[in-house]
């Protein structure tokens, strides 16, 4: 049953509070636990490895302390180059086979695991990438931590290089993610909109992950409810009241990932690094699950009865 304005306005007022200062320490206390762990192993000395928070808790988008903090602990020192959406497989397997040193994608995580399980408790299920050290009931998040190589993208005739990382997954796929260009446009969108553009990601978040779990909304990636509000023009997002603004959002939305928008361009639209296409082939989710999406809270939230 569609919820009533005043239910709705109470809800969504939820997500339009500022982050909490202890979400700040927690972000520091994830790296530090990290880093040091990184610096004290022996077999990374003198190897200059980047640790950094990444994701939902650096951008401001988590939705509270249940969320694990992303920590990225990337070599590199060794580089891969390729397309923005990855490396073709014949491509990937040259360079392996030419580079022949130590730190394979398989040896580093290996050996991340090893340092972590120096320092503190680390769960590895044998299934993801990230190593995930546990929670603190109560108090710290959970962390997890993801091993990956620096990744260069440097355009054929015209256009900017760009610098990201690449993530080698268990199963011999890998993902290229472009972290540092998120964060800055992330910041520089909520700046320009008065901060309404976290605020719409973390009620987007929060909304679709109650409706996916009644199942009337399939689940998804969080990180699309992120693209998919990154997509909303800031003239929209700054519109009236936190109410307006949101309506506002999802009825853009709504109307650009319709197959009936006449003027609707979707395969122009980018996910928040400005870099890579938000529809495509080899991704997650489709134009028409994001158009599912946005109906299902349109009319969960009152704004389609």
């Amino acid at each position: 049953m569609p919820l009533t304005d005043s239910q709705r306005i109470a809800e969504l007022a939820r997500w339009a509070e500022p982050v909490r200062a202890s979400d700040g320490q927690w972000l520091e206390d994830a790296r530090r636990l990290v880093a040091g762990a990184v610096a004290r192993h022996p077999a990374f000395a003198g190897l200059g490895l980047l640790v950094e928070p990444v994701g939902s808790w650096v951008n401001g988008t988590h939705l509270g302390s249940a969320v694990d903090i992303d920590v990225r602990v990337e070599f590199a020192e060794r580089t891969f180059h390729g397309a923005v959406g990855g490396m073709s497989a014949q491509g990937l397997a040259r360079r392996h086979r030419a580079y022949g040193g130590r730190w394979t994608p398989q040896e580093f995580r290996s050996e991340l695991g090893a340092a972590l399980s120096s320092a503190c408790d680390v769960v590895d299920t044998g299934r993801s990438t990230a190593l995930r050290v546990p929670g603190v009931p109560g108090g710290r998040p959970g962390i997890r931590v993801v091993p990956c190589f620096g990744y260069l993208h440097r355009p054929v005739l015209t256009g900017t290089e760009q610098r990201g990382i690449v993530v080698f997954t268990r199963d011999g796929r890998h993902l290229v993610n472009w972290p540092r260009q998120q964060w800055e446009n992330g910041r520089a969108k909520d700046a320009a909109t008065g901060h309404r553009y976290t605020y719409a990601v973390r009620a987007l978040k929060a909304v679709a992950a109650d409706l996916a779990s009644t199942g009337a909304s399939r689940s998804l990636p969080s990180y699309f409810t992120e693209c998919l509000i990154h997509c909303v023009p800031d003239g929209t997002l700054r519109t009236g009241s936190p109410d307006d603004a949101f309506r506002g959002s999802l009825g853009f939305l709504e109307y650009q990932l319709s197959v009936w928008s006449m003027f609707a361009k979707p395969d122009t639209l980018l996910e928040p690094n400005g870099i890579r296409r938000l529809f495509g082939p080899g991704r997650p989710w489709t134009r028409s699950d994001g158009h599912a999406l946005v109906t299902a809270v349109r009319r969960h939230l009152g704004y389609r009865r």
